[in-house]
């Protein structure tokens, strides 16, 4: 009985020990979430005049095209083909946005027709930092038919997902950027939605990949504007 509560103490002794040491503690830090739209995974020390800072964003969207372009809000399982795209920018050398474009048509019938475009803010620099470089995926495309039953699929995944379609059949670009693309073409109802909510309507969203960005720390130095004035003229 001596032995075990010995064992136990000693055991508490260490686990306290751990618990005070720098680099345990730093660790534990190092697993929280920034609060943002996105989680830090790496940098380098910001100190420097030059950093890398690896983020991982959150899902963009989902989001409903509601614009009716053409016929009712209904495809009536045909279809809908699908254009969308996804574009990361440079905002004033602080930002990066991401811009969504979706385009839904029906295939036959009275050629329903939507389309929308979506921006969101991904990333701001911490000040004293500018934005220099995206070193990551920027752009990514997809153009299929949608068929039922497929609303989500990676780049690498899509010919399989929609069919078995091939070559110019799957139009497709994609330089690192997206992870994983979630369209939604045909519902079990109305389709085009009429609102902001995407609850059983055509929609758009996308998973992203870590993005890598080059940051440049600028000085805030400001120049000193000096002013002389000339002493009064003797009469």
């Amino acid at each position: 009985m001596y032995m075990k509560k010995m064992s136990r103490s000693y055991w508490l002794y260490v686990t306290a020990k751990l618990l005070l040491l720098p680099g345990f503690y730093a660790h534990a830090q190092n697993k929280t979430v920034t609060p943002s739209t996105y989680t830090r995974l790496q940098t380098t020390p910001l100190a420097a005049p030059d950093s890398t800072v690896e983020i991982m964003p959150s899902t963009i969207g989902p989001y409903c095209p509601k614009k009716l372009l053409g016929g009712d809000r209904e495809f009536d399982g045909h279809g809908p083909e699908i254009w969308a795209w996804i574009r990361l920018k440079i905002v004033d050398k602080k930002h990066i946005d991401a811009t969504v474009y979706m385009h839904a048509r029906e295939t036959t019938h009275d050629w329903s027709e939507t389309e929308g475009t979506w921006t969101k803010r991904l990333y701001t620099a911490p000040a004293g930092y500018e934005i220099r470089q995206i070193l990551s995926g920027q752009y990514s495309e997809v153009h299929y038919i949608s068929k039922p039953g497929v609303n989500a699929f990676t780049p690498q995944g899509l010919v399989q997902a929609i069919g078995g379609a091939r070559g110019n059949d799957v139009p497709f670009k994609d330089d690192g950027l997206v992870r994983r693309w979630h369209i939604v073409g045909d519902t079990a109802g109305d389709d085009i939605s009429d609102d902001d909510n995407p609850h059983d309507d055509t929609q758009v969203a996308v998973q992203l990949n870590p993005m890598k960005l080059r940051l440049v720390r600028v000085s805030n130095t400001k120049t000193k504007t000096v002013v002389v004035t000339p002493p009064p003229k003797r009469n």
